[in-house]
């Protein structure tokens, strides 16, 4: 089987199987494997949280996320390195009762993520917070012992909201 090499740049995902070697694909698996559990075992550690679940989340995620995908994406999802400063911040010595805090902190990005890339694919969002939380548990049968956080609206626009009158750049900075 002839492989056919393209430069990058020229296309917007590249197919391994025909780029690369099986050498070579065999190295990156080996980094990819390293690397992912690697950050799957290390971040709980460092943040105190429990290797087991943080490994069984990352395997449902990556199920999921190959399942939404319809395996068009070869990924892992697995821990990120990315919170552990936040992490050290809110709970610095591992303590339990804080974790929570820290915890609720990643899923608020998650939010954040999901609120762009519903942006990304032509919905608008609202985050709406609480407005009237009886009349959202009745419209939404939720049991009286659930807590409802926020409301987040993801739709079309029925039409373009009119934008507001901007102040010049003049008015606003000032540059020396």
């Amino acid at each position: 089987m002839s492989k056919s090499k393209s430069s990058v740049g020229d296309h917007a995902i590249y197919d391994a199987r025909k780029e690369l070697t099986a050498g070579q694909i065999g190295i990156l698996g080996f980094q990819h494997v390293f690397a992912m559990f690697g950050a799957t075992v290390l971040v709980p550690i460092l943040t105190g949280l429990s290797v087991s679940a943080t490994l069984l989340w990352a395997g449902l995620g990556t199920l999921l996320f190959h399942l939404i995908t319809k395996k068009k994406v070869p990924a892992f999802l697995g821990s990120s390195f990315a919170f552990l400063a936040g992490y050290a911040a809110i709970a610095p010595n591992k303590e339990p009762e804080l974790l929570r805090y820290a915890c609720f902190g990643v899923a608020v990005a998650g939010l954040a993520y999901l609120v762009l890339a519903a942006r990304n694919a032509g919905y608008d969002t609202l985050i709406m917070g609480i407005r009237d939380a009886k009349a959202i548990r009745t419209m939404l049968g939720i049991p009286a012992n659930e807590v409802i956080m926020s409301v987040i609206a993801i739709g079309k626009r029925d039409q373009a909201p009119a934008l507001r009158p901007r102040k010049a750049l003049e008015e606003t900075a000032k540059f020396f």
